[in-house]
């Protein structure tokens, strides 16, 4: 159930929420999707942000 009334919960238990960001990280994130793309797979904004949170997160959970 979403937290937050602007959460939308979408098909498969995910969730759809939006956040702000410094246009210099977003920027970052863009470049990251150049350069992880390969031939044939191009990688979004949305999947490098997915792919920064799933290997981001355990590592705060571990320090914190």
């Amino acid at each position: 159930m979403p937290k937050h009334s602007k959460d939308k919960e979408v098909v498969g238990g995910s969730l759809q929420t939006a956040v702000r960001l410094e246009n210099e990280t977003v920027a970052r994130i863009d470049a990251l999707a150049v350069k992880l793309s390969r031939p044939g797979l191009t990688l979004t904004r949305a999947d490098v942000f997915r792919m920064a949170l799933a290997e981001g997160l355990p590592i705060l959970e571990k320090e914190r």
